[in-house]
């Protein structure tokens, strides 16, 4: 027997393009048909068993089952009955944030800038990347549960009590800049941004920090330069 649900699961337009094919036609793997078959002997019964099968047209469906034995009056296997459910939307789903979680995993771990991960109730970090650990010279695993004040990376903490009252107040924080101290004491200047987000129920904060010191160092030479190059000019100048 095939119900009008497998029919439409499948893509079959009736139930006598489906009846006296083997049920090996419709499995893509023949192994895991076999793993099924094997698990549904030994227990006489499976629930939301997961499987790939295959449509009319030879496209692939998922699928949940849950099928159990019929036994005759000896208890001998004459049949099985179950109930096909299509999951083909939700594993779809699944891939896809698998393949973005793989995506921003990559980016934590190989972007060169700092990116921390910290619980918004107590600052307390959560994670850190190896880019923060070249910029700061705190190892990761010295640096979670403990917040920033604990490192005493804020060499004006004041700049992280506007941070943590503008993500109250905002969500967000674009280009802010800030001075931090090095684990051996060296400061360093810094661009960030920030932005409170929710993971799996609790509420956390994002930092992404780039240390611009030689930029900064680097700006600060050329624009001394330009003051005594119009120095040395109006000089000249005076001098005619």
């Amino acid at each position: 027997m095939v119900s009008r649900s497998a029919l439409k699961v499948l893509g079959y337009r009736s139930v006598e393009e489906m009846l006296g094919r083997p049920a090996s036609t419709f499995w893509a793997y023949p192994d895991r048909r076999a793993a099924f078959l094997a698990a549904l002997e030994k227990r006489g019964e499976l629930n939301d068993w997961e499987a790939d099968l295959v449509r009319q047209d030879r496209t692939l469906v998922h699928v949940a089952t849950t099928v159990r034995t019929i036994r005759d009056e000896c208890g001998a296997s004459i049949g099985y009955q179950g109930v096909w459910r299509d999951i083909t939307e939700r594993k779809l789903a699944e891939e896809a944030l698998r393949q973005s979680e793989e995506r921003s995993a990559k980016i934590f771990l190989t972007v060169p800038d700092t990116i921390t991960l910290s619980r918004a109730s107590d600052g307390k970090l959560i994670d850190a990347n190896p880019g923060f650990e070249k910029a700061t010279g705190w190892p990761r695993a010295e640096v979670l549960g403990r917040t920033t004040l604990d490192l005493n990376l804020w060499v004006e903490p004041r700049q992280r009590d506007r941070l943590v009252q503008h993500l109250r107040d905002h969500g967000e924080l674009l280009d802010g800049e800030l001075t931090f101290r090095r684990r051996d004491g060296v400061h360093r200047e810094g661009i960030y941004s920030a932005r409170s987000i929710d993971i799996a129920g609790e509420h956390c904060v994002v930092f992404i920090m780039r240390d611009v010191t030689e930029r900064t160092r680097a700006e600060a030479a050329l624009r001394l330069q330009e003051r005594r190059l119009i120095q040395a000019l109006e000089g000249a100048e005076l001098g005619t």
